[in-house]
Order: C-alpha cells, then structure tokens, then sequence
C-alpha cells in the first residue's frame, strides 16, 4: 500500500491522529467522504462541513474501533448486503461493549 499525503492539509493535527486516521482509511477499506461515517470518528477531521478551529481528535474514537472490529471479524463469503448489515449488527454489539466498560 502506498499512501501520499498532503503535507499542507495537516497542518495542527498530530502524529497520533494523522496515523490513526491514516489506519481508518487504509485498514478500514473506507472512504472518508462516504455519508455514513459518524461525526466522532476520526475520518471526520478533514470534513469539508468541519468548523475551522473546532477540536481535532486525537486518536480513534469508539465509532472507529467497533468500525474495526465488525468489519475485520465474521465470515466475507456472504452476499455484499448481509456482510453489510453483519457489520451493523456487530457494530452496534461492540459500541454497547464499549459504553458499558466506560470507555
């Protein structure tokens, strides 16, 4: 995988959320602009709609890793739809998992 990256876009933004963010995209097979991303998530910090000076995450949010690890786990040889609605489910599963650790 070869990624460039803009320099003059990343201005203010840390190590940590440019790798994070660079994960998402790359580890998450997911493009940033695509509408169903949630606010929190770290795909959001170059956002076109994003506020000028508003708070930069600085690393995954819990949007991110349930994001991760629904699409990473259970079985690829379902029809596209099913995988997606697999994914759903079990992102749904993992943020529960998550606020109810107090994460």
């Amino acid at each position: 995988m070869l990624v460039l990256v803009d320099t003059s876009k990343i201005a203010g933004l840390s190590n940590q959320s440019l790798a994070d963010y660079l994960t998402m995209v790359v580890l998450g097979n997911i493009r940033p602009e695509h509408d169903v991303i949630a606010r929190e998530s770290i795909l959001s910090i170059f956002a076109r709609d994003r506020v000028e000076g508003a708070i930069i995450a600085d690393g995954m949010s819990d949007w991110d890793r349930a994001y991760l690890r629904s699409f990473y786990s259970g079985d690829w040889s379902v029809p596209p739809e099913q995988r997606v609605d697999r994914i759903r489910d079990s992102m749904a599963r993992n943020l529960d998992s998550e606020h109810s650790e107090g994460r």
